[in-house]
């Protein structure tokens, strides 16, 4: 955990095993865990794909919605870590 950064990934509703071969095919190197649904209602998610950014307290700093991009990760990753 650089800098005080973890990364998870979040599939819904996908058979594990196919997550696993997808990852490990594409060398992410992060986790990737599956939701039945109860963690996008926790955090009121309607719509994929989603990135929450949650600070080092548990507070939801920013929702975005639809693909990042890279200057997109970067903006949102500044207001948390600096």
């Amino acid at each position: 955990m650089a800098r005080g950064l973890a990364v998870v990934g979040l599939d819904q509703d996908e058979n594990p095993l196919l997550v696993r071969r997808f990852t490990q095919s594409r060398a992410v190197s992060f986790d990737v865990l599956i939701d039945d649904g109860a963690v996008a209602h926790i955090f009121g998610i309607g719509a994929l794909p989603v990135s929450v950014f949650i600070d080092a307290k548990g507070i939801i700093r920013s929702v975005r919605y639809g693909q990042l991009t890279s200057s997109d990760m970067d903006a949102s990753l500044a207001r948390i870590l600096h």
